[in-house]
């Protein structure tokens, strides 16, 4: 196969597995209000992979993830980075962390 063909394969392959990512955390919330644990398992990741998916740091997620506030503009900046590893909208994982208290 040539390059581009295999560029377009590999392309494809993670809009697919976006996709199934994001019906897996669907299903699993099941328009249900769930915590940010609850999200993240739900996308079958660990935390420690999560982090590395993300720049933010394993205890930043743990602090999120036991409902720390969200008021803050680094805590913001981190729901961003975290909700868009989790294919979730930045307020739909905002509301995540606050049920997670």
């Amino acid at each position: 196969m040539m390059s581009t063909e295999l560029e377009q394969l590999q392309t494809t392959l993670l809009q697919t597995i976006d996709r199934l990512v994001s019906l897996r955390v669907s299903q699993a919330i099941g328009g249900q209000s769930a915590t940010a644990s609850e999200l993240r398992l739900a996308a079958g990741l660990t935390v420690e992979e999560l982090s590395v998916a993300t720049g933010v740091s394993v205890s930043a997620i743990y602090r999120l993830e036991r409902g720390a506030d969200t008021n803050n503009r680094r805590v913001q900046a981190n729901i961003i980075k975290l909700a868009g590893a989790l294919n979730v909208r930045p307020d739909a994982y905002s509301r995540a962390v606050r049920s997670s208290k």
